[in-house]
């Protein structure tokens, strides 16, 4: 016990065991504070209808930031405020900076030949994979032969051969028909969407550059760059224009973002029938030309109601997957009806967005006895902590408002050199004590 107490805790006998009796009595106090304090039949019968609750959710974001994008601002909006407000919009400007970064635009021409997708391939079984093999490597062979011929075409005739071989052959359709060449300036972005593996071949090639096959998630590639226009980072003198408008349509949207997330709700009544996917593109389309500036999305199944001792320490009971913390629409969320919809609009702790939300799918499996009786037990404690609390917060500041509270500085100077103790302990998980200073003392 000797031995223990002073190489493994590292501390003396007299300081361990004047440390123990504190904490026995400490807890002593605790039990004696906190017996009145009880899970009353209305605590428990409220756990009893919505533990093991399964909500799954649709929603409509509304953002500042993408209400911004649907903004119009005049030039002469923006020419005026400018001469107002010329530090602002600089300061604007500077702030995002890469908001204003022009991007490398290049014309290409583009040719596929198509293999089984490799994402589809891994889901299938061994004997499957073996057959769609055979198929990559034949696409191969043909995509090395076009290759071959494209080299080896004669320098003014190679966008001439190109594009002939590419109707021959290619199997990209959204290309083929014109021969591969696709007429509009396209952004490093733009090329991922034929494939990644595109435009990360394109973002270190140069003008008049012809790709080797490029293997991608559906076959390979071969691309040819017409040209290259640089992008890179302009100066204020540049855009300050065009930083006027985006400061101008941000101050709009921030001062409009509930009041739109209002009006889609409006639609989402007026159209029970319709998902919110529905009605966010037919909003889009009558309000911004299309553009995505409401987005729709799915929570997915989640318990609002933890049923075991982890996730109810880990987890807060009003955060709503995809949409953050928020307690009234938690709480509206276990009352509604399937397929109903939220009666308002909703903003999140410390998020700028507001959301009209679905309830779309209400499940309930009712927790076994052992569990339910688990959860009793477990809330029970967080209610006598908490009693605790209230209590020694009560008494403390009561005895600093009469002048009875006494700290000495041998106390404090050994709490100190506890606090010291345990965070150099857990350093190495970073995590602080120091926040637990005040429930310390």
């Amino acid at each position: 016990y000797h031995r223990w107490v002073r190489y493994n805790l590292g501390t003396t006998i007299q300081k361990f065991e004047d440390f123990v009796g504190r904490e026995l009595l400490r807890q002593r106090m605790i039990d004696i504070i906190t017996a009145p304090v009880v899970l009353s039949d209305r605590d428990k019968n409220l756990i009893k209808k919505f533990a093991g609750v399964t909500l799954n959710c649709d929603y409509i974001q509304v953002s500042p930031e993408k209400l911004s994008m649907g903004t119009t601002i005049t030039e002469q909006a923006a020419a005026d405020y400018l001469k107002k407000h010329a530090a602002e919009v600089k300061q604007y400007f500077e702030t995002h900076q890469d908001a204003f970064h022009q991007p490398d635009k290049f014309k290409i021409h583009l040719f596929q030949v198509k293999a089984p997708s490799r994402s589809y391939m891994k889901k299938v079984s061994p004997e499957v994979k073996k057959n769609l093999e055979a198929e990559w490597e034949n696409a191969k062979k043909n995509a090395d032969a076009y290759y071959e011929q494209l080299k080896n075409a004669d320098t003014d005739k190679i966008v001439q051969t190109f594009e002939t071989l590419a109707k021959e052959k290619s199997d990209n359709e959204a290309t083929r028909d014109n021969g591969g060449r696709i007429d509009r300036e396209l952004t490093l972005k733009d090329l991922s969407q034929f494939d990644p593996a595109v435009a990360a071949w394109a973002a270190t090639a140069g003008a008049n550059a012809l790709s080797k096959p490029i293997a991608g998630d559906e076959g390979y590639y071969i691309c040819r760059i017409d040209s290259v226009k640089r992008g890179g980072q302009v100066t204020f003198e540049d855009v300050k224009i065009e930083a006027a408008k985006a400061l101008l349509a941000r101050k709009s949207a921030k001062d409009h973002t509930k009041e739109t997330a209002q009006a889609v709700l409006q639609m989402a009544k007026a159209n029970p029938d319709k998902s919110l996917a529905e009605i966010a593109k037919q909003f889009n389309d009558e309000k911004f030309q299309g553009k995505k500036v409401v987005t729709a999305g799915t929570t997915g199944e989640f318990s609002p109601v933890k049923v075991d001792f982890a996730s109810i320490v880990d987890s807060d009971p009003a955060a709503l997957p995809s949409i953050g913390v928020n307690e009234e629409l938690a709480s509206t969320l276990l009352t509604l009806n399937k397929n109903a919809l939220a009666p308002k609009v909703y903003n999140p702790e410390g998020s700028r967005s507001y959301f009209v939300v679905r309830l779309t799918d209400k499940k309930q499996t009712k927790p076994d006895k052992d569990k339910l009786q688990s959860l009793f037990d477990t809330l029970l404690r967080f209610k006598k902590v908490a009693a605790y609390r209230g209590w020694y917060n009560a008494l403390r500041t009561q005895a600093i408002k009469t002048g009875k509270l006494v700290e000495h500085q041998a106390f404090m100077a050994m709490l100190q050199q506890q606090i010291k103790a345990r965070e150099e302990e857990m350093k190495r998980s970073g995590k602080s004590l120091r926040m637990k200073l005040n429930n310390l003392k």
